[in-house]
């Protein structure tokens, strides 16, 4: 666990050694703050202000979150530092672990910021229900589908030395989660049985369901599957490029 942690804060600490965490850091402020503006007005009932403002940075999250794990495992064998891992008494898991958890503290931080700015707009308006009930279980499924983007983009990370490579696998295999499900999940033509499956599987509904403040285990349980599997799947990757 500690070897975990010690890879988990180097990772974290060489993002703030490079302009990309501010980049994105500032990219998801600025967009977070504009949704939550487009839908806010005081003296107006928040629950669909929150769901609105979260739905939509789940969106943006396709984009910009694969931008902060493309590097993760890719750098390392781009330029050749992966060796270096490799021969140290770690495993896979554990650098594949560390990574995951490195960006997520940066992930973590990124949200930090935005979500206390809203949530004080709304305090400051003297609001009579704020929805900070609402507001909490819509950050947890940021967090939680956050945890699921981070690991789909690392497990691609792990299959290529090309960033940009890594960056667009991510992006499909995300858009397959989210946009692909979300049309089909709207489909007439598919039986009620398939959309409830395909609205389970959909990343945005999941994520909809927090932020309209319906905590489930069942959708906790989903998405820390998820994130369980893909990471999982990259650890098999860095294992089967280990011995090519």
């Amino acid at each position: 666990m500690t070897v975990t942690l010690d890879i988990a804060r180097r990772e974290l600490s060489s993002f703030f050694r490079s302009p990309i965490a501010y980049v994105m850091a500032a990219a998801f402020a600025v967009l977070a703050c504009y949704f939550f503006f487009q839908a806010f007005e005081p003296g107006r009932p928040v629950a669909g202000l929150w769901q609105y403002t979260f739905g939509h940075l789940v969106k943006v999250m396709v984009f910009l979150l694969p931008a902060l794990s493309m590097r993760l495992i890719a750098e390392e064998f781009r330029s050749g530092t992966i060796e270096t891992l490799m021969t140290a008494p770690i495993t896979d898991t554990q650098v594949v672990v560390g990574k995951w958890l490195g960006v997520m503290g940066l992930y973590v931080v990124m949200l930090v910021v935005p979500l206390a700015a809203m949530a004080a707009v709304v305090f400051g308006h003297a609001m009579r229900d704020p929805g900070m009930g609402q507001f909490w279980a819509g950050a947890g499924g940021l967090l939680l589908v956050g945890g699921v983007f981070m690991a789909i983009g690392l497990f691609a990370s792990a299959l290529t030395q090309n960033q940009i490579v890594a960056w667009v696998l991510a992006v499909v295999m995300l858009c397959s989660l989210t946009f692909v499900t979300e049309y089909l999940y709207e489909a007439r033509w598919l039986s009620n049985e398939l959309r409830e499956v395909i609205g389970y599987v959909d990343l945005t509904q999941q994520a909809d369901g927090f932020a309209r403040g319906l905590v489930t285990a069942s959708s906790s349980l989903y998405l820390a599957t998820a994130t369980a599997l893909f990471l999982f799947c990259a650890v098999k990757a860095v294992e089967s490029r280990r011995w090519r």
